[in-house]
């Protein structure tokens, strides 16, 4: 079984990162900026063995058509750029893109960078500059407020939660028959 993920949030917010954490194992040495690339995990879903192509989309500059027949989408943000209101709108817009070009497609909203919660200097500098880390509190918000059917968070860096994203996107592929979607 063959199945398409697109992984979809604002520039430099972490995507390729955990997109290589979920396909290599690691995390990258180096993170470059990303046009469109494309890495396939091998998984099993209840036994069932799945080939899953995670899509990492660029956050400006993409082509819509790289959205297409894809069984699910990670709506991605960083816990700790900007305010939630902004936040939000940039939420929106991706979940705007995802409804007209892949309709039909499950919405996973996935809080990338977790790890800094534990990093005191970071959490610091943030505070003095007026903005707050986003809480799994807001990201279940956000969740709700865009139509996602589950939140998570995960860490590229530590690996922590990046393999229950994985088994998530995964889980919720093998459930969306691509004949039943809406057109």
């Amino acid at each position: 079984i063959k199945k398409k993920a697109v992984v979809v949030g604002n520039f430099s917010c972490g995507k390729t990162c955990m997109i290589t954490r979920m396909a290599k194992g690691h995390y990258p040495k180096v993170c470059c900026f990303t046009l469109c690339i494309t890495e396939t995990v091998r998984i099993a879903v209840d036994e069932e063995p799945m080939e899953l192509s995670l899509w990492d989309i660029r956050g400006i500059d993409y082509d819509p058509t790289w959205l297409n027949d894809a069984h699910v989408a990670l709506v991605c943000f960083s816990v700790n750029i900007g305010s939630t209101d902004s936040k939000g709108k940039h939420l929106g817009r991706w979940v705007a893109e995802v409804n007209r070009n892949c309709p039909g497609a499950a919405i996973l909203l996935v809080g990338l960078k977790a790890d800094i919660r534990f990093h005191a200097r970071s959490v610091e500098k943030l505070r003095r500059s007026g903005k707050a880390l986003v809480t799994p509190e807001q990201g279940e918000q956000f969740r709700e407020n865009i139509g996602a059917s589950r939140y998570l968070e995960c860490s590229a860096r530590t690996g922590d939660g990046v393999l229950e994203v994985l088994g998530e996107t995964a889980r919720v592929a093998m459930q969306i028959n691509k004949d039943s979607r809406k057109k």
